[in-house]
């Protein structure tokens, strides 16, 4: 089977079997342009995360990671978590006036915040996969049983029922159901691919925030005694 033979079969289809085609084929090039899109934009989260977190566990401090984050031209994953969270513990003044549980609850909360927003980013497109996944073997299906009842009221007009007759009206029928499986197949691999790969990162960044909130509970700690020791500063 060519794609000359399935552009023939698409000519001499009827009406309905070709709007179906014609929506699967829309469908299709919708969904690749999403895996596209989202390969695309998870291959560029990975590759900042993973040097990100290789700067981090160096230990080499908030300087070096600030200045990290400053090269990057687009925030994206665990360095958006970092620099939300660090913009956020700057912004915080009078100091010696708060709690050490109050200003890391500030903290917490906005880098909670960004974390539901970077996968929210991440995500996007996948609900749509999942729909494309679910109506296009359907898609293909109504144009399988069209097709064949199609068929079957033009054998009532025949003299003589063979093969010959029947075989063009069977063929495009099949090859809705044949369209429809080739548009839901990569759509549901690569959803559940994707939709792995979010959930890991959202896991990641959670377990992230966990140990940065540490590190930033202590510098908390260390700037209140500062603050209480100097009350005039």
């Amino acid at each position: 089977m060519n794609l000359e033979f399935i552009y023939h079969i698409f000519l001499e289809a009827s009406l309905v079997v070709k709007i179906v085609m014609i929506l699967l084929l829309i469908l299709s090039l919708w969904s690749w342009t999403l895996i596209i899109n989202r390969f695309i934009t998870l291959g560029r989260v990975k590759r900042q995360d993973k040097a990100f977190i290789n700067t981090y566990n160096q230990g080499v401090g908030f300087s070096k990671l600030i200045e990290f984050t400053e090269k990057q031209n687009n925030l994206v994953g665990v360095s958006r978590v970092f620099s939300e969270g660090v913009a956020s513990y700057k912004t915080i003044s009078n100091i010696k006036y708060q709690t050490p549980e109050a200003l890391m609850d500030l903290i917490n909360r906005k880098m909670t915040s960004t974390i539901s927003e970077e996968v929210e980013d991440q995500d996007f497109g996948l609900n749509i996969l999942s729909i494309i996944t679910s109506i296009s073997p359907y898609i293909g299906l109504f144009g399988t049983v069209w097709g064949i009842i199609e068929v079957f009221t033009s054998l009532g007009s025949l003299q003589q029922v063979n093969i010959q007759a029947i075989a063009p009206g069977i063929s495009e029928a099949l090859i809705a159901t044949a369209m429809g499986l080739f548009v839901a197949i990569p759509a549901l691999v690569f959803y559940n691919i994707f939709n792995r790969r979010v959930n890991f990162n959202e896991t990641n960044y959670y377990n992230f925030q966990d140990s940065f909130t540490g590190v930033i509970q202590e510098d908390v700690h260390r700037r209140l005694r500062q603050a209480n020791a100097n009350p005039q500063a």
